[in-house]
């Protein structure tokens, strides 16, 4: 499948599969606020470059968050990315059971506007929901 690197940071590798048209986000270690709202603007610039509408958002290797991320996430990133065009995010939780409750907080809030968002607790399982997701067609230009 070909996967391209976009960018890379302390917390985040970001990715573009290509094959797919979406955005595979890599997130690692602990993670502040800043660093993540630093990150969290490239990802808003690759979405509006390559108009992708779905990612695959993989917390599996993050060691740390605070509810203050967690909030910023669903009351700012996650209707920017709706803004910007996002659709659909398949979100794989962390294996660290304090990070896995603090995300399970934001699912009801994250719940009632877009992007669609379903959470994971393997990347598999959220690969395959993500290509089964059909998005309706952009309407033609005239």
């Amino acid at each position: 499948m070909p996967i391209a690197l976009l960018s890379t940071s302390e917390v985040l590798d970001l990715y573009h599969d290509e094959e797919n048209d979406w955005l595979y986000l890599d997130w690692k270690g602990a993670l502040e606020l800043a660093n993540v709202q630093e990150d969290c603007q490239h990802i808003l610039t690759y979405i509006g470059r390559l108009g992708t509408k779905k990612a695959l958002n993989d917390n599996s290797h993050i060691t740390k968050i605070s509810w203050e991320l967690v909030k910023w996430v669903a009351d700012v990133y996650l209707p920017a990315t709706a803004r910007a065009g996002m659709a659909c995010v398949a979100w794989v939780h962390s294996q660290a059971l304090e990070c896995r409750s603090d995300v399970e907080l934001l699912l009801p809030v994250a719940d009632s506007r877009p992007p669609l968002l379903s959470m994971f607790d393997d990347v598999a399982a959220a690969y395959a929901w993500l290509r089964s997701v059909r998005l309706p067609a952009a309407p033609a230009r005239r």
